[in-house]
């Protein structure tokens, strides 16, 4: 079974070209290299100036990168994994045990790569200042990972329902958060209670996988629409949206509003996106943070981030039919006109919000002028990275997702590391990514 999964990737891989295989080792290197250099840095400053020793940091490490992904678990398990082709094609078929793990161990893998990833750049500069810590790091995070994938996918297919589900695992996460406080800060034996908790967890997984026999996907995973329910979207059709732009551009906009909007998934994330920044800025007004200006800006500029980081699944954002994208007669700059400003009404709306509490705060015009700009740069970065990668990778959501993310955390230590270089060489990949992108579409 797992022979079959992994040769997907493999073939993935074959079938992009020489210049697209160089471009990515190349764009990894390069990130690797930065994220190694800094990394490295700051290790050596913890250990010199914190009093922590090298077992200490892995070990912080480890915990750190374990708690993601078991917090990312349930959510993987629960509305990724039921959407998988392959699950589909096996929903009728009865597994063993050994096919069941591993088949799901797949798609959990698949979903938790950009943690272990990250997890693995984290602690590659141990291997320099301490090659035995380094080496535990990645022996613990392995060991972890299995017991927490083998304990929540044994939970998921004996669940009773979704919310008995997120129970257990809320209970197994307060247990394991009580251990480790009391071995870290009360005992102040961290590796003992460690291998307390992985002799525990590891004889109740192997208990509960031996009462296992065969598994009935279509029992565990239920089939269920991508859309939760029927859409309502109210009075909003083609004649309603006021036509402001040119006649091609007009049609690709309301198509583009309307296929959005009809989808309650997508409503919802942005009334809930905008409610809850709403609140948060009124907590910051109401707070006696010194910088709450400051403060304000870095929760405009995560929630903006953190919003369009949803615009890679499928639950919000469909991909596009292949003979939309390569049959009918538009133009590049028209799609792209008609994507950017259907979700552009959106950014002006939590803008305006923050714009509002910045002059209820008793700030100077100069300075709401000034931090209003930048989200408003910042806004329009994140908006044209993502309209960007939907188009590049049209029939394959996660694929640009995954481009998504890479290119905002590299855009951003780029900036940080150097005010002046790193928004230049910014704005030259995102002129690249722009072009590669038109190129693709004429193509």
């Amino acid at each position: 079974m797992l022979r079959y999964l992994l040769r997907q990737p493999r073939n993935a891989w074959k079938e992009l070209g020489l210049l697209h295989k160089i471009e990515i080792v190349f764009l990894c290197a390069i990130l690797l290299v930065f994220f190694f250099g800094r990394l490295y840095s700051l290790y050596v400053q913890w250990l010199m100036r914190d009093g922590l020793n090298a077992f200490q940091l892995v070990d912080y490490l480890v915990q750190g990168f374990i708690l993601l992904i078991f917090v990312n678990g349930p959510f993987i398990l629960l509305y990724l994994v039921p959407r998988q082709n392959n699950l589909i094609v096996l929903r009728s078929q009865p597994l063993s045990k050994n096919h069941f793990f591993q088949l799901y161990a797949y798609f959990y893998t698949k979903y938790q790569l950009i943690t272990i990833a990250l997890f693995i750049g984290a602690v590659l500069p141990l291997f320099l200042l301490d090659p035995r810590a380094g080496g535990l790091g990645l022996v613990l995070f392995v060991i972890y990972y299995l017991l927490v994938f083998l304990i929540q996918t044994i939970f998921v297919s004996r669940r009773r329902s979704n919310g008995h589900f997120l129970m257990y695992n809320t209970l197994l996460l307060g247990g394991y958060l009580i251990i480790l406080i009391t071995g870290h800060y009360v005992l102040f034996a961290p590796f003992l209670f460690t291998i307390l908790y992985l002799f525990l967890a590891g004889a109740v997984a192997m208990a509960l996988i031996k009462k296992m026999d065969w598994i009935h996907p279509e029992l565990v995973f239920p089939l269920k629409s991508k859309w939760d329910k029927q859409s309502v979207s109210g009075l909003l059709d083609f004649a309603s949206l006021p036509k402001l732009l040119p006649a091609q551009i007009q049609v690709l906009f309301n198509k583009e509003v309307l296929g959005l909007w009809r989808n309650p998934s997508y409503r919802r994330l942005k009334i809930i996106t905008l409610v809850v920044f709403l609140l948060l800025l009124l907590l910051i007004q109401l707070s006696t943070l010194p910088d709450r200006h400051m403060w304000m800006a870095i929760l405009a500029a995560a929630a903006i981030w953190i919003h369009y980081s949803h615009y890679f699944s499928e639950k919000y954002v469909q991909a596009e039919p292949h003979w939309f994208m390569k049959t009918l007669p538009f133009r590049f700059y028209h799609l792209w006109t008609s994507k950017f400003l259907a979700e552009f009404l959106f950014i002006i709306l939590l803008l305006l919000c923050f714009w509002i509490f910045l002059l209820v705060s008793g700030l100077e015009l100069s300075g709401q002028l000034h931090l209003t700009g930048l989200l408003f740069l910042f806004a329009t970065v994140v908006l044209v990275i993502v309209l960007n990668f939907q188009i590049l990778f049209f029939d394959d959501p996660r694929w640009s997702g995954l481009a998504y993310h890479v290119t905002i955390v590299f855009i951003l230590f780029l900036s940080i590391s150097d005010f002046l270089v790193g928004p230049l060489i910014s704005l030259f990949l995102l002129g690249f990514f722009y072009y590669k992108t038109y190129r693709y579409f004429r193509a």
